[in-house]
């Protein structure tokens, strides 16, 4: 049986068809795949937070430090706030800093494609301490845990989707890349389509479409 051809105007009603129905899934596709990353970014974050709570409960509630330029120390004295509760969340070992320190790790949202491998979360000031910051709310001591008034509702880690070489505690530095950045944002792009994800206090995280701009989600005795 001899095979009949397709004629021109059957040929191209076959692609419109096919761009119709692209253009019905791609849409659909776009938000399954950010669904994907931003309960992979959750999970991470959910991780964070309970590694946060394991050193909190070895060392008396007090929140360890941040020091910039110290690679380590016994909690929570000394050294890199992450480098402490990274202990506790299974971090390795050798903590590297730089832009792809945290390639394949929990401290990278898949959404985070300014830089494959930088670190997508950032940790509040307003609850850790920064020895070597002039815009630190607590500037020389740890918080305890206890005096943190609604620790659920207190913002610990946030993404911030720019490239990032180490997770540094920063309430007023602004930078570039999808919001937020920090309590003072410079811009309103979310991070997962229509939202961006927090990981508070009491070690819940939540996926916020709002801006969390008032200031009892930042300070720690508000």
């Amino acid at each position: 049986m001899a095979h009949r051809a397709f004629s021109l105007m059957e040929l191209l009603v076959a692609i419109s068809i096919i761009c119709i129905l692209a253009a019905l899934f791609l849409p659909t596709a776009k938000k399954m795949m950010q669904r994907a990353a931003s309960a992979k970014c959750l999970s991470n974050m959910r991780q964070i937070g309970i590694g946060f709570h394991a050193c909190l409960a070895e060392n008396n509630l007090l929140i360890p430090t941040q020091r910039a330029n110290s690679a380590g120390g016994a909690p929570p004295g000394g050294g890199q706030f992450f480098a402490q509760i990274g202990l506790y969340c299974g971090w390795p070992s050798s903590l590297p800093a730089g832009s792809n320190a945290a390639k394949n790790t929990f401290m990278h949202c898949p959404s985070h494609t300014e830089q494959a491998g930088s670190f997508s979360y950032r940790f509040s000031s307003f609850l850790i301490g920064d020895t070597t910051s002039t815009t630190s709310a607590i500037p020389n001591h740890a918080l305890s845990y206890a005096l943190i008034n609604a620790p659920q509702s207190k913002v610990l880690a946030w993404e911030i989707h720019t490239t990032c070489g180490w997770p540094l505690t920063s309430s007023y530095s602004v930078g570039t890349g999808k919001w937020p950045f920090t309590p003072l944002f410079s811009e309103k792009t979310y991070t997962h389509g229509t939202s961006s994800n927090y990981l508070f206090a009491d070690g819940h995280v939540e996926s916020r479409s709002d801006s969390l701009a008032n200031w009892i989600y930042w300070a720690y005795d508000r």
